[in-house]
């Protein structure tokens, strides 16, 4: 793994910084937002094309007219914190936001509240970061072995998400698994080099995502969905790093949901959005490798088809039977052929760049996550 810098980035949560005047209120000044708005949200690069007022009063425009940005900027006195929401346990039976019988809290997508100490959740990547491995206790392949119960409690994690004890707090297991065990590329800015244009000289690095708002509202929309039964549509800018989200679910799901008849589906309506490093097939290779490189988790494969976009997790016993756990990924193109969805059944069905070519969801079974 490359080693961690530092990056200008928006962060969700807050600082130690912050949480150090606590206990002293009144010590830092406050000041009106209306006042000084331009200043707290990164908007340097619009500063560039425009002039100041052009820009403030775009910003005044999407801040009156868009209810879950106005929702963003409010104190935390308003917005809360976990330890403010209901938890599900406190819910009425017939109340439609119940979905568990624990203490996590209920998650609003429309109004989220403040994000607190994220690394929590992201205990084994600081781990691997620090030590270029997922924990110090010696291999054991006794199924009884501390080492054993160690990864038993992993994919749990992965399968059933984490909740903090002591607010309630909580994320998905798709999201646990993101954050903890599929590192990313991303370009990292080299800032010691002054330039006049709008783009600095950089280098691809690979590293564990890092904790932001959008991701823990885009995987509990996921788990939501799932848990209704419903499809999930997500519209957004190019170049944010979705693509490696989406190609986190099925290697997670191969082994939470091991089986034949739990096979995962990324298609798309040219392959070319699929393969290559540049693709999402592409990318949930990377991180299969990655499982099987760093966890002793099984990683033996029946079919490895890079080309035919085909891989089964498995072995071939002395009689040629299958064994293991069997669960499998597949990319598949459409080719503008809607009738190739149909009769997909499986814990994903993840349609990509679906605005390139729409089919119904109709002709999805199952879950169709569609970017």
């Amino acid at each position: 793994m490359a080693k961690k810098k530092t990056k200008g980035r928006i962060r969700q949560t807050r600082t130690e910084w912050q949480k150090v005047f606590d206990p002293h209120p009144g010590m830092v000044q406050t000041f009106s937002w209306s006042d000084r708005i331009p200043e707290f949200i990164h908007i340097s690069i619009a500063l560039i094309d425009n002039d100041y007022q052009t820009v403030k009063n775009d910003f005044y425009e999407y801040l009156s007219s868009v209810k879950f940005i106005n929702w963003l900027i409010q104190p935390e006195s308003i917005r809360g914190v976990a330890r403010n929401r209901p938890k599900h346990s406190q819910l009425p039976e017939n109340d439609p936001r119940k979905e568990y019988d624990d203490d996590r809290i209920v998650v609003d997508l429309v109004q989220p509240h403040i994000l607190e100490d994220l690394d929590y959740f992201r205990e084994r990547a600081v781990f691997f970061d620090q030590n270029h491995k997922y924990t110090d206790i010696t291999p054991n392949s006794n199924k009884k072995s501390i080492y054993a119960e160690f990864w038993r409690e992993e994919q749990r994690r992965w399968r059933d998400g984490l909740i903090r004890p002591s607010d309630g707090e909580w994320i998905p297991g798709g999201l646990y698994f993101y954050w903890n065990y599929n590192p990313i590329w991303i370009t990292d800015e080299d800032k010691s080099i002054k330039t006049s244009g709008k783009k600095k000289k950089g280098e691809r690095i690979r590293e564990f995502p890092e904790p932001w708002l959008g991701d823990y509202l885009f995987f509990h929309y996921l788990e939501q969905a799932r848990n209704r039964g419903q499809h999930a549509k997500l519209l957004k800018t190019r170049g944010v790093g979705f693509s490696f989200k989406m190609a986190s679910l099925s290697p997670r799901n191969m082994y939470v949901f091991p089986g034949s008849g739990n096979p995962n589906f990324h298609l798309a309506s040219d392959k070319g959005f699929l393969q290559g490093d540049k693709g999402v097939y592409g990318k949930v290779i990377d991180t299969l490798d990655w499982i099987a490189t760093h966890t002793p988790l099984p990683k033996l494969r029946i079919g490895d088809g890079k080309k035919a976009m085909e891989i089964q997790l498995g072995y071939l016993d002395k009689y040629g039977l299958r064994q293991g756990l069997l669960s499998s990924v597949f990319g598949i193109s459409m080719k503008d052929d809607p009738d190739k969805a149909k009769v997909i059944r499986g814990p994903l069905v993840h349609y990509e760049n679906f605005s390139m070519r729409p089919i119904s969801l109709r002709s999805c079974c199952g879950f169709c996550f569609s970017s």
